[in-house]
């Protein structure tokens, strides 16, 4: 009878769903992260990867909102406070299709700029993000005045609002926004398709109920262990949201991109610790 126990509760571990463990990820999208095994999913639209060029393109385009066939999409829940169709929460975007465990949270992604953002253009990064709201840690690179400026943002989305889904309770009610950082120039390079990195840290403080959310950004060519003068948000701390921990163990990264070049990525290095 303990054999039969034991053997019972092997084939349970083997075939449950799990989080990944400490060891993270690294992905060079050199193969297609839709197909079997998945590594990446889409929430409805605005994804590609590039074969050719080994990147990930990701962006809201009315324009181009056919990209993502069924091997790309991933469930998500039309229940009410939750992400439904019709909606624009957070569908601009792919997250990783394993949650990774750990309360410190530590996600690089590289990407091109061919092109100067517009006043409208963002990238946007997720530290962690729930599988089926909005909910989550976003840091955003934007363009105010879409004139090679550039700032980098925080928000965290809080529990307020009065849906029966707590974890998704603050869609449609509010998000926690912080100061952005100073504006900064870049060089549009239609040739380095990994010149700049965005490093998004978080880190529970001592007292246990806050979070320490670091973004920085480095332009690689030229000098890719400092970070560009004025763009860095760090030492934002919050209070950890109910749904931090639990299911939003994603990371992921999306953007609002107009029509014209777009903002490939091309390697995401996750790690959980």
């Amino acid at each position: 009878m303990r054999r039969l126990l034991l053997l019972a509760a092997l084939l349970a571990s083997l075939f449950a769903p799990g989080a990944a463990l400490a060891a993270g990820f690294t992905d060079d999208f050199s193969t297609d992260p839709f197909r079997f095994p998945r590594r990446w999913c889409a929430r409805s639209h605005g994804a590609e990867w590039n074969k050719t060029a080994g990147t990930m393109d990701v962006w809201k385009d009315t324009n181009t909102t056919a990209r993502v066939t069924a091997t790309g999409g991933c469930a998500y829940s039309p229940t009410a406070g939750c992400e439904g169709h019709g909606t624009t929460d957070g569908r601009y975007l792919i997250r990783t299709a394993l949650p990774y465990a750990g309360d410190k949270r530590i996600f690089r992604v590289r990407f091109a700029l061919p092109a100067n953002f517009t006043s409208t253009d963002t990238l946007e990064v997720y530290g962690a993000l729930h599988p089926y709201c909005n909910a989550g840690v976003k840091a955003t690179l934007s363009s105010p005045g879409g004139d090679g400026l550039y700032q980098l943002t925080l928000a965290v989305a809080d529990s307020a609002g009065l849906s029966p889904s707590t974890e998704c309770a603050y869609n449609g009610g509010s998000a926690v926004s912080f100061v952005p950082s100073d504006l900064f120039p870049l060089t549009a390079d239609a040739v380095n398709l990994n010149r700049y990195e965005i490093l998004f840290r978080m880190d529970p403080t001592l007292t246990g109920d806050k979070i320490e959310a670091t973004v920085k950004l480095y332009d690689r060519v030229v000098d890719p262990n400092a970070i560009v003068a004025g763009a860095k948000v760090a030492n934002k701390r919050f209070n950890v949201p109910v749904w931090y921990g639990r299911h939003a163990n994603y990371f992921a990264f999306g953007g609002n991109k107009a029509s014209g070049a777009k903002t490939p990525i091309t390697l995401a290095i996750g790690t959980a610790k």
